[in-house]
């Protein structure tokens, strides 16, 4: 992650990365779009681990078995991940964009 690409993402407030899902019945048959299962594991820098686990217990049912969430900018353009583990292993006051990789 670039320090142009993170000060991009700064002013952008979580609620932005939250896409609407295209139903896998819009992509043409045999498209990999049929297979893609639609989710919003994705966040903003500035958004906190506080804030994120907070989203992902009121989901938890709708949240797949992966191991990373997606640091995303205004357009979706992914500027990292964060492990789960570490995460978990964070204050809430901390920000993912001190946590991305």
């Amino acid at each position: 992650m670039t320090k142009d690409t993170a000060y991009n993402a700064q002013a952008v407030p979580s609620s932005a990365y939250n896409a609407q899902a295209v139903p896998s019945s819009a992509y043409p048959k045999h498209a990999i779009g049929r297979h893609i299962v639609p989710f919003n594991l994705v966040f903003g820098l500035k958004d906190t681990v506080g804030s994120v686990i907070k989203k992902i217990e009121k989901n938890v049912s709708s949240w797949p078995n992966i191991e990373h969430l997606f640091i995303v900018d205004e357009n979706k353009k992914l500027l990292g991940t964060v492990e789960f583990s570490k995460l978990l292993q964070s204050p809430p006051e901390v920000k993912l964009e001190n946590l991305a990789s």
